[in-house]
């Protein structure tokens, strides 16, 4: 997957020495992007990217020097294109960082966590064994849930802090951007996390507990009172409406044909890394659209 149109941070329309560097090889129509300065080892880069009007993608590359002179070394290109993936990352909008940071949200939880634990530890006498057990794993579903929300959150808002900086720099260093493809990994980590705690908690747990709110609905309600009960159930139908979407998005963007919850966390347990793609990226972007590479036709 190249990069795509959506715009990110540290790019801008290319003008004056970048843009007379860049013309030899620009089409009619063509519109050229220029980065800000990437300093790398004391030396300061541009890249620039090209695409046409209607292209969903870039399909040119080429790195520059802070001067306008052409980097033809294919191995110093490849560490500067690796790095820019430090900028293209921010390509989600503030609400995405946003929405990732309220996971980690005490409140978020609070209401099914302190029902489910009032259930099992005082008025349990209308469980039996087994029903005790799956109440159980689903409480602990749900403080795995707020554990890994408060790291998510941590993360996600260190790139939302770094998101914003990048929106303001004139210049970016090689460090902060590997830097931002490291948070990036950690936050990826994270949110896979998250989903595999749903899609489990769907596969293995979600319907049992379901029935037994239906079984017993009187006795808990009287426990742990209307709302409560709402809320415990209102997530359940929630994460059940939400497995089909997850599995839909995923199946787009990984060109995978998944169907099941079980389909899912097989995917989870193989899914690439971050740095794995970017690696595959990095490859296509070098020999495909860099257009010095032996292999560019376009």
């Amino acid at each position: 997957m190249l990069l795509n149109r959506i715009k990110y941070p540290g790019f801008s329309k290319a003008e004056g020495i970048y843009l007379t560097a860049y013309e030899p090889y620009l089409s009619n129509s063509e519109r050229a992007d220029v980065s800000v300065p990437i300093r790398i080892e004391n030396k300061d880069y541009r890249h620039l990217f090209s695409k046409m009007p209607k292209d969903t993608l870039y399909s040119k590359l080429l790195v520059l020097y802070n001067d306008g002179e052409v980097v033809t070394d294919v191995d110093e290109v490849r560490r500067c294109v690796y790095s820019v993936f430090g900028l293209t990352l921010f390509q989600e909008p503030d609400s995405q960082f946003e929405f990732d940071i309220r996971q980690g949200d005490p409140e978020l939880r609070r209401v099914e966590i302190e029902s489910l634990t009032k259930l099992i530890h005082r008025h349990s006498d209308f469980f039996d064994e087994s029903e005790q057990e799956v109440i159980s794993q689903h409480l602990k579903y749900f403080k795995d849930l707020e554990k890994v929300g408060g790291y998510l959150k941590e993360v996600s808002t260190k790139l939302l802090d770094r998101k914003r900086f990048m929106e303001r720099a004139d210049n970016i260093n090689e460090e902060e951007l590997l830097d931002s493809i490291d948070l990036v990994e950690e936050r990826t980590t994270h949110r896979n996390e998250l989903e595999r705690l749903l899609f489990s908690n769907g596969e293995y747990t979600r319907q049992d507990v379901h029935r037994i709110f239906r079984k017993h609905k009187k006795s808990i309600r009287k426990v742990i009172g209307r709302y409560a009960y709402r809320k415990v159930v209102s997530e359940m139908r929630d994460a059940e409406k939400a497995s089909p979407r997850l599995i839909r998005e995923t199946n787009a963007i990984y060109g995978r044909s998944m169907q099941t919850k079980k389909d899912f966390l097989h995917f989870l347990e193989n899914k690439p890394t971050d740095k794995e793609r970017f690696q595959e990226q990095l490859d296509i972007m070098i020999d495909r659209t860099w257009i010095l590479s032996s292999n560019y036709s376009r």
